[in-house]
């Protein structure tokens, strides 16, 4: 017994950190859509909001699912991102439909745009590398969206104290937290 409550802390962490490779492993395969969407429009990255639209990027019905995902189904989309969605959750169904992995990722407004402005071009960032565009979210309980003000409050460490983030030039990392250099929120969005 005694042997058993020393072994299940390091076995619990251990299966963490097997959850959070996979986790980025997913974050990976979205940070490579970003680039690809880049590709096919004219260097912008996907946006966080379309034109006068209440939906973000994830919703099921966004055309960033239908070109770059259109082997996922709707229903599996809209339960865990198709299976995209951070393996640390919980996989249950929510009361709004959607499933608790649904809620995995959240994408910064002041490089991605909002419902009134246009997401920055990869060519006008000043460091692609080091300026994050998507992070993994605490909770399901908001849109999702953040912005310079509200990324570490936000922002979802689930991966014992660490959580996973993309940059720009779509490579992820895990953190502890996002440092202020990270999180750029002086770049003007040209409007839709």
């Amino acid at each position: 017994a005694i042997l058993a409550a020393m072994l299940l802390p390091a076995l619990s962490a251990a299966r963490e950190r097997g959850r959070s490779a996979s986790c980025i492993s997913n974050m990976k395969q979205v940070g490579m859509a970003h680039s690809f969407y880049a590709q096919d429009w004219d260097d912008r990255l996907i946006p966080a909001f379309y034109k006068n639209q209440q939906n973000t990027w994830a919703y099921p019905g966004m055309p960033v699912h239908k070109t770059y995902f259109s082997q996922i189904k709707n229903a599996q989309w809209k339960q865990s991102l198709g299976n995209l969605g951070c393996p640390s959750r919980t996989d249950k169904v929510l009361s709004n439909g959607f499933g608790n992995r649904w809620y995995t990722y959240l994408v910064n407004t002041d490089i991605l745009g909002t419902k009134e402005r246009q997401p920055m071009k990869i060519s006008k960032l000043k460091k692609p590398s080091n300026e994050v565009i998507m992070i993994e979210q605490l909770d399901t309980k908001t849109q999702k969206v953040f912005d310079y003000d509200d990324a570490n409050e936000r922002f979802g460490q689930i991966h014992n104290g660490m959580g996973n983030v993309i940059y720009a030039d779509s490579h992820t990392e895990s953190i502890k937290y996002i440092p202020e250099e990270k999180l750029p929120h002086d770049y003007v969005l040209a409007y839709w």
